[in-house]
């Protein structure tokens, strides 16, 4: 049922319950007058009140049925335009005939009676209703001025008399007001026509809305997976640069006492100096070519990707500082052999000072010479077992420290490894975006040349140290890279936060709007 149809259906019940009301009032009048009223009167009040009831209930039954038909519609219109004529022809049963057309009471009945076919929606009904209506009194008139004589007057009224110009009055009023009624409805049925259609475009409009809605929902879910899982990159990543932090801190205090030995590598250092302003230049046009291709996603893919191989370049630098651990943890092993014979050769070599001042003193004067050669080699035995314990103990604490380096290089290849597990998630799309950023490659190219002349000069530089000093400066070499890895990890870690940040901000306020939209 469309929207007319339902204000065609409300409108036939409204003017049932109208029709109620109305059979209810009458019947109180006619019963309140009847006393006044002759009897034929009367009896033909109750038989059309009596006929209008059972119109009415036949109506309220059936206006919701498929019962319900033009017949009973028309019939129905018919019977109650014509119920003031019956009202008024009554009359000429009496002595009074010219009540039929003076007594007023009955005539607004017309008009109730055209406004209730307005609720029926059906403009063919009013007119017939107030044509039949119109015609109806027409004719009455014409009865009581050419049937009956009933004296014609104009102006003022008079017993007995019909005033012409107030009947003519009456008839143009039922015209005009059926006039004015089709108008009325004319107007309301374009206006439920036009709502109908709105109805329409609204409906139309709300299903595009739900589609959007709904839509929005899946972005927002999309929106915050995805900032889980930048999330969790994030906590991994900052665990990986505080581990990195905390074994450089340790590799650093550990070296500090070989820092001179480095202070090669700054002269040779400053030779870099122009080939790294040159790759820095480099390095920024690939920054703002990046930023015109590259767009907040591809930018989450190259972080995965430079992560990626710092990550990698990390374990390596662990391995290779494990095996550099590895040689200097046999060396301590080897060098404590070592003490250990010169501990059992001082043993002797007391044990033979002792033998020896026994056998001067038995020698009296003649061996108090060699009793303090003895005593010299006794001395100088005892001095080499505590330089020999010193020793040992200071490779013990060295050995320690070797070990408190490797537990925790052992943990951050650990974190490293989680981190790599996590990353190699996203790693599908990263031939994505490196197609995307083909056009870069000229500036990659360049950036690689420069960084091929850096590794030259490093070259240069770690073969102008010496041969004792080549671990030791791999290590700091190696704690170098620790650093800067762990700063660019915290520095990508910071860029993920962000946004990570602004995808919950995002996804929460796409998620208030969707929310709105769906109530």
């Amino acid at each position: 049922m469309n929207l007319i149809e339902a204000i065609a259906a409300e409108g036939k019940k409204t003017a049932n319950k109208i029709r109620i009301i109305v059979g209810i009032i009458v019947f109180l009048v006619v019963v309140s007058a009847a006393p006044n009223n002759p009897a034929i009167v009367n009896i033909i009040y109750l038989i059309t009140i009596a006929i209008f009831a059972i119109i009415s209930i036949i109506n309220l039954k059936t206006v919701s049925s498929l019962i319900y038909s033009k017949v009973i519609k028309y019939g129905t219109a018919l019977f109650e335009i014509s119920i003031p004529t019956i009202l008024k022809l009554s009359h000429l049963a009496t002595a009074k005939p010219h009540l039929m057309i003076n007594e007023g009471a009955a005539f607004p009945a017309y008009f109730l009676f055209i406004l209730l076919t307005l609720f029926q929606n059906d403009r063919s009904l009013t007119i017939l209703a107030g044509v039949v209506a119109t015609i109806e009194y027409s004719i009455l008139v014409i009865i009581g001025i050419f049937v009956f004589h009933i004296p014609i007057i104009s102006g003022s009224s008079e017993w007995g008399h019909i005033v012409i110009d107030d009947e003519v009055g009456k008839i143009v009023m039922l015209i005009g007001f059926t006039a004015i009624s089709v108008a009325v409805l004319r107007n309301l049925q374009q206006f439920a026509f036009t709502a109908l259609d709105n109805e329409k475009n609204a409906l139309t409009k709300a299903d595009q809305l739900k589609e959007i809605v709904d839509e929005a929902k899946t972005v927002n879910t999309s929106l915050i997976d995805v900032s889980r899982n930048q999330t969790e990159i994030s906590a991994v990543l900052s665990d990986v640069a505080n581990d990195e932090a905390t074994m450089s801190e340790e590799l650093s205090s550990m070296y500090e006492e070989q820092v001179s030995a480095i202070e090669l590598i700054y002269k040779n250092t400053i030779k870099q100096t122009d080939e790294t302003k040159l790759m820095k230049d480099r390095i920024h046009e690939f920054i703002e070519i990046q930023k015109n291709v590259i767009t907040v996603g591809e930018q989450m893919l190259n972080n995965i990707v430079t992560i990626t191989e710092y990550s990698k370049k990390t374990e390596a630098s662990l391995n290779e500082l494990s095996h550099i651990m590895d040689i200097v943890t046999q060396s301590g092993g080897a060098i404590n052999s070592f003490l250990e014979v010169i501990r059992n050769i001082t043993d002797q070599i007391n044990l033979l000072s002792l033998n020896a001042s026994i056998e001067a003193a038995r020698a009296g004067e003649y061996g108090r010479g060699f009793a303090v050669v003895a005593d010299e080699i006794g001395k100088l035995a005892m001095a080499t077992s505590d330089n020999a314990k010193e020793i040992s103990s200071q490779l013990a604490r060295i050995n320690q420290d070797i070990n408190s380096s490797i537990s925790i290089m052992q943990n951050t290849q650990k974190a490293l490894n989680d981190m790599i597990a996590i990353i190699s998630a996203s790693k599908s799309n990263i031939n994505e975006v490196r197609n995307a950023i083909g056009n870069q490659q000229k500036a990659i190219e360049d950036v690689k040349r420069q960084s091929d002349i850096l590794d030259s000069l490093s070259q240069e530089i770690l073969m102008a140290i010496n041969e004792q000093q080549s671990s030791m400066n791999e290590s700091v070499s190696s704690i170098q890279k620790l650093s800067e890895v762990a700063q660019i990890v915290a520095d990508r870690t910071m860029q993920m936060n962000e946004l990570t940040i602004q995808i919950n901000t995002i996804a929460q306020k796409l998620a208030e709007v969707t929310a709105v939209m769906a109530n």
